[in-house]
C-alpha cells in the first residue's frame, strides 16, 4: 500500500486490534502522521472504530493524542492522528528504567490531567494501561487508543452483558462483574498503572487470566512501601485509594485525582527544601573500583606483608589515592615456585643448567687460547737461524692442536725423564730457560680460574589487569615503554627504585604515579591507583527548562548531559539559559562504578539526586 487517501505511506509501525498502523506523510501540510486502519469485517468492530474516531476526534488536550481526520478508501476505514515519537510507558516499566520520584509523579500528573479533561467531556476511556501511554522525547505523556471508550450518557450497545474489555490486569472489579462503569473505573485502572510505575510490579498477578481476575476481586495488593521504602506516604495513600474495590471509596473522577496529586507534588517540594536546609554538607567519598578491590583480595601465603599506602602523585591523585595500597612479597627464593601468573619472561633469570654450559664454554675458550700461545712460542720463526722442524723433531711432552691429551704439569722427578735431545743444547739464548722437567716448545698449562660469582636474582613487579577499561597503560621508569593493562603483567627488574606511571585515556582521562622500590629476588604486586570513574547525569525534569551545567567551576555543557568523572564530592551549578529564574547550586557525591543522576526543576528551584545501582 503506497497511499491512503492523500497520505503517502512511509512504513508499517504496528498492528492493532482493528488492523494496521502506518507512518505516513501529508504532502500538503508537510508533516508526518499516523494512519490507523480497520481491516476487520466484523460489523461490531467496525462500529467501535467509528466510535473511536468520533470520541477522540472531539478531544483536544496536550495529554491526549490528537485526531486530524477520518476517511474510507475502498471500504477500508482509516483514522489520521498525530505521529508520536518516543516510546510507550510500558517499555520503561519492563526495562525497569531508573526514574526519580519527581519524574514518576510528573508522568502521573500528566495522565491525570488528560483523564480529567476526558471525564469533563463525558468520556470514559476504559482501557488505561502503560501500553496506552506514550512518553514523548520531551517528557510529555499522551493517552492513546480510545477504541473501547464510551460516553457516560450514552449506551452504545457495543458491549454485551458480562463482556469485559481491556487488559485483564488493569480491569476494575465492576468491569469484571459486568456492572455499570463510570469515571471511577478509569481511576482504578490509573491506580494499577501508578502502582506498577512505582514498584515495577503489578499489584494483581497470576499465570492465568482467571487467577488475575480473582486477585482483583478478592485480594489486596502488597503495600508499596514494602517494596519501595523511599516512596512518600502521600503518594502511597493516593494510589491505594485508587485501588479500592468499592467505587464509592475511590476518587470520583480525574479532576479530584489530579487535585490530590498536585497536593502531593507541593508537599514533596516543601519537604525537600526543608531537608536541604537541615542536611549537613556531605563528606568527600571515594570508592575503590571493583577491579582494584578484587586485586587487593590476595590469598594469604608465606612472605606476604601489607605495606603502607602507595605514594601517588599527579594532578588527579588527591581524589584517587585514598584506600589504595601496595602488596609486597618479600624474600622469594629461587627454589620457590613462581606465582600463578603468565610473566613476560622468566623473572628468576636463566636456569642453573645454562650456568654450567656457560662455565664449560669459558674453560674451552681459555684452553684454546693457551694452546695457541704455546704453538706460537715453539714456532720455527722464533728459533735460531738454520733450524728446521726436521732438525729438532718432535719434542717430548709437546701436543698437537686439537689433541685430547692434557699438557703435562708434573714437577721434575715425578713421572718425567731427562731429555738427551741435542736440540736442547743449542736453544736460542733469547728463549727463557725451561724449568726442570719442562719441555721447550710444549704448551704451558694455565691454572684453572674460579667460576664467576652468580648474578643477582632480579626482582619482579606484578601489575594486575584493569577490568573496567582497555585504555589504561603502565610505564616503569621515565623512558620505559607504555604497556596496556589488558592482562596481568609480571616485569623482571634489577634492584632499585622505579617511578611507575599509570595513565587512562579516552572519554575519561586520568594519570597517577608512584615510587616503587624493588630488591633482589623480591616480588611486588601493585594495586592500580586510578579508581574506576563514576557517571554523572544531569537532566531537567521532563517539560521543564534546560540549563547550563558547571562541574567544579568548569562548564560541562547544556543539559541533558552525561559524563564520566572522578569519584568523590563535586560542586554542581545549574544556570538558566535565560534570566527568568535563579540558578541552583549543590554538592553531590559521585561513586566509583555507579551512576549519579541529578534531576532539576529550575521553575520550582529544586534538585533531586539519586544513585543508580550497578544491577539496575
Amino acid at each position: 500500500m503506497k497511499k491512503i487517501g492523500k497520505y503517502e505511506v512511509v512504513e508499517k509501525i504496528g498492528v492493532g486490534g482493528f488492523g494496521e498502523v502506518y507512518k505516513a506523510y501529508d504532502p500538503f501540510i508537510k508533516r508526518h502522521v499516523a494512519v490507523k486502519t480497520c481491516s476487520s469485517d466484523d460489523q461490531e468492530v467496525r462500529n467501535r472504530f467509528f466510535q473511536e474516531a468520533e470520541i477522540a476526534g472531539n478531544l483536544h488536550h496536550r495529554n491526549i493524542t490528537t485526531v486530524y481526520d477520518f476517511g474510507i478508501q475502498d471500504t477500508l476505514p482509516y483514522l489520521i492522528q498525530e505521529y508520536l515519537s518516543g516510546e510507550d510507558l510500558d517499555h520503561k516499566i519492563k526495562r525497569r528504567d531508573f526514574l526519580p520520584a519527581p519524574e514518576k509523579l510528573y508522568y502521573l500528573l500528566q495522565i491525570s490531567r488528560g483523564l480529567a479533561y476526558a471525564h469533563s467531556k463525558g468520556v470514559i476511556h476504559r482501557d488505561i494501561k502503560p501500553a496506552n501511554i506514550r512518553i514523548l522525547e520531551d517528557g510529555t505523556a499522551k493517552i492513546m487508543d480510545f477504541g473501547i471508550a464510551k460516553l457516560a450518557q450514552q449506551e452504545t450497545g457495543l458491549t454485551q452483558t458480562g463482556m469485559t474489555l481491556g487488559t485483564a490486569a488493569y480491569l476494575a472489579p465492576e468491569q469484571i462483574r459486568g456492572d455499570t462503569v463510570d469515571h471511577r473505573t478509569d481511576v482504578f485502572s490509573f491506580g494499577v498503572l501508578a502502582y506498577e510505575l512505582m514498584t515495577y510490579e503489578r499489584p494483581f498477578q497470576g499465570e492465568q487470566i482467571s487467577a488475575v481476575l480473582y486477585q482483583i476481586l478478592n485480594h489486596e495488593p502488597r503495600p508499596i512501601r514494602d517494596m519501595v521504602t523511599t516512596a512518600s506516604p502521600e503518594i502511597v495513600t493516593v494510589i491505594h485509594r485508587c485501588l479500592h474495590k468499592e467505587p464509592a471509596e475511590r476518587f470520583t473522577d480525574g479532576s479530584e485525582l489530579l487535585h490530590e496529586l498536585e497536593l502531593v507534588q507541593r508537599k514533596g517540594r516543601t519537604d525537600r527544601h526543608r531537608g536541604d536546609e537541615e542536611r549537613p554538607a556531605a563528606a568527600a567519598a571515594t570508592l575503590i573500583s571493583p577491579a582494584a578491590r578484587r586485586a587487593a583480595e590476595v590469598t594469604p601465603q608465606s612472605g606476604i606483608v601489607q605495606s603502607r599506602p602507595a605514594e601517588v602523585s599527579g594532578p588527579t591523585a588527591t581524589t584517587r589515592q585514598r584506600g589504595l595500597d601496595e602488596i609486597e612479597l618479600t624474600s622469594v627464593r629461587q627454589e620457590r615456585k613462581p606465582p600463578s601468573m603468565m610473566p613476560l619472561r622468566n623473572p628468576k633469570g636463566p636456569p642453573r643448567s645454562w650456568s654450567i654450559l656457560r662455565y664449560v664454554a669459558m674453560m674451552a675458550v681459555l684452553a684454546a687460547v693457551a694452546l695457541a700461545v704455546g704453538l706460537w712460542m715453539g714456532s720455527p720463526d722464533d728459533r735460531s737461524a738454520g733450524e728446521t722442524a726436521e732438525e729438532t723433531g718432535s719434542q717430548a711432552g709437546s701436543e698437537e692442536p686439537g689433541s685430547d691429551t692434557e699438557p703435562s704439569t708434573a714437577p721434575a722427578g715425578e713421572g718425567t725423564e731427562p731429555t738427551s735431545d741435542p736440540a736442547s743444547a743449542t736453544q736460542d739464548p733469547g728463549q727463557p730457560t725451561p724449568a726442570a722437567g719442562e719441555v721447550p716448545g710444549a704448551e704451558t698449562a694455565t691454572p684453572e680460574e674460579p667460576p664467576p660469582p652468580p648474578e643477582p636474582e632480579p626482582g619482579t613487579l606484578v601489575v594486575p589487569k584493569v577490568e573496567w577499561t582497555d585504555a589504561m597503560t603502565v610505564q616503569v621508569g621515565r623512558r620505559g615503554r607504555k604497556r596496556p593493562l589488558t592482562r596481568q603483567l609480571a616485569l623482571p627488574l634489577k634492584a632499585g627504585t622505579y617511578t611507575v606511571t599509570f595513565e587512562v585515556t579516552g572519554d575519561y582521562e586520568a594519570t597517577a604515579s608512584m615510587s616503587v622500590r624493588i630488591d633482589e629476588a623480591q616480588q611486588r604486586v601493585l594495586i592500580v591507583p586510578i579508581a574506576e570513574p563514576g557517571t554523572l547525569r544531569v537532566r531537567a525534569l521532563p517539560g521543564r527548562p534546560q540549563a547550563q551545567i558547571l562541574l567544579d567551576g568548569e562548564l560541562l555543557g547544556q543539559s541533558p548531559t552525561r559524563r564520566k568523572i572522578a569519584p568523590g564530592e563535586h560542586r554542581i551549578q545549574i544556570l538558566p539559559l535565560s534570566g527568568e529564574s535563579t540558578g541552583l547550586d549543590q554538592q553531590v557525591n559521585v561513586y566509583s562504578g555507579q551512576e549519579t543522576i541529578l534531576t532539576f526543576d529550575l521553575e520550582a528551584g529544586e534538585i533531586d539526586d539519586r544513585v543508580k545501582s550497578l544491577d539496575e
